[in-house]
């Protein structure tokens, strides 16, 4: 009887037991993470969240959003201002939306230009590049580099319309030159007007290998502002990785949206260097494209007031009928270098010494002159006002035993700088 009496006092206490262990248990809240089956993949966890957030929001929105939030939402505050929309990155579209939309805009440049060879005479040199239309009545933008020293220049559209091209202005400082033709309802390019960010995806197009009209190449911005020596001469320009070739030149580089950001102009080159190219940050090559078309010059530039016509190996033949001619050839030699033939625009600062008609200069400054790209990079050291000295070679007649000859006679000029004007009477205004 004992035995049946403790038997049964053993059973309550575990039903007991079994009871309150388990209100107890429903009472406390589960630590759900900790219960996961191993069984579930990573979709199925995010279904059961989503639907268990939903449940929340249904009973109280606010307090749904305060849930979702990690520590690391609520203590930070964004600036919207810093942050780029990834929508118009994430389409699989958006490169080729992008390309339809600017290449209308870029046109191929071919060029041609004549000189001359003792042995093959007069010869015609080709070149190619791009440009990129500025207004829909015919200017465009390009680099000075790919139409310098050209006799004959033609456009040819998206479209495969030709047309001969007048330049009406080109810059060696900013590698600027802008084209006209004459043409409407073109399809302009359209500025970027939102500020560029390094990372940021751009495309390039141009005629690569003077060819391949229309190639459209994709990269980043790699830097914004790169002080890059370019024949002497220092320029800002914007550093990209989009895969560029010759011809590419004068081509635009667009961001993402097809707006233009800059003029394609340049590329580093050699062993190992992949990825290295350069462009006209698009509101400085607009800004030179409006002085040219307005006023056929550039604005608070230094300039010497000296007219001058160049002389080298392949076009002397042609001053062989000029009055040029019996200055930059003695005997059988050719003395190559850019000869003076006006100067009525020049301020001197001293009135010791003079130029004359045929003075070749040779330096300016402290650089030697060869070409009119020395003096533009001399000149780029100074400032309207500045004074400066030219030295010249003059031609001189001198006798000696044997009769008289002529022999070149260095002279320091010295000259005050003045603004910038362009040529009058054919040659170049330096």
């Amino acid at each position: 009887m004992k035995k049946r009496i403790f038997t049964l006092f053993l059973a309550l206490t575990l039903l007991y037991s079994m009871v309150s262990c388990g209100k107890k248990a429903k009472d406390e809240p589960k630590d759900e993470s900790a219960f996961l089956s191993p069984s579930l993949n990573d979709s199925q966890i995010e279904k059961e969240e989503n639907s268990t957030a939903g449940s929340k929001e249904d009973t109280n929105s606010s307090d749904s959003k305060e849930d979702n939030m990690t520590p690391d939402d609520q203590n930070t505050t964004y600036d919207p201002d810093s942050w780029v929309n990834p929508g118009s990155l994430t389409s699989p579209y958006a490169i080729v939306n992008a390309a339809a939309k600017a290449s209308p805009s870029v046109v191929a440049i071919t060029t041609e230009t004549v000189s001359y060879n003792g042995f093959y005479g007069n010869y015609v040199s080709e070149g190619a590049g791009s440009g990129v239309i500025y207004t829909s009545d015919g200017y465009i933008i390009t680099n000075n580099h790919v139409i310098e020293g050209a006799d004959t220049v033609r456009v040819t559209l998206i479209n495969g319309d030709t047309y001969d091209a007048t330049i009406i202005g080109a810059d060696i400082v900013t590698d600027i030159a802008v084209l006209k033709i004459e043409a409407s309802g073109l399809e302009a390019a359209n500025p970027a007007q939102e500020e560029l960010l390094v990372g940021q995806p751009v495309i390039a197009i141009g005629n690569p290998m003077g060819s391949l009209s229309g190639t459209v190449t994709s990269g980043i911005v790699s830097a914004l502002s790169r002080t890059i020596s370019v024949e002497g001469i220092a320029m800002e320009l914007l550093q990209f990785d989009a895969a560029v070739s010759p011809g590419n030149s004068g081509g635009g580089l667009f961001d993402i949206n097809g707006n233009l950001v800059a003029v394609v102009n340049a590329k580093s080159s050699g062993d190992g260097v992949e990825g290295i190219s350069f462009a006209i940050p698009a509101a400085r090559a607009l800004e030179i494209t409006e002085q040219f078309i307005k006023q056929g010059y550039i604005s608070d530039r230094p300039g010497t007031g000296i007219e001058t016509k160049c002389i080298d190996a392949n076009n002397y033949e042609s001053f062989r009928d000029s009055e040029l001619w019996n200055y930059a050839v003695i005997g059988s030699r050719v003395y190559t270098g850019l000869y003076i033939t006006d100067t009525q625009n020049t301020v001197y600062a001293d009135t010791q010494n003079t130029f004359l008609f045929g003075d070749r200069i040779t330096q300016i400054g402290v650089t030697e002159i060869t070409n009119e790209s020395d003096i533009t990079a001399a000149l780029s050291r100074y400032q309207i006002g500045d004074s400066v000295t030219v030295k010249i070679a003059r031609l001189t007649e001198v006798s000696t035993p044997y009769g008289n000859s002529y022999t070149y006679r260095s002279y320091d000029i010295n000259i005050v700088l003045i603004e910038y004007r362009p040529a009058i009477s054919g040659g170049t205004i330096l």
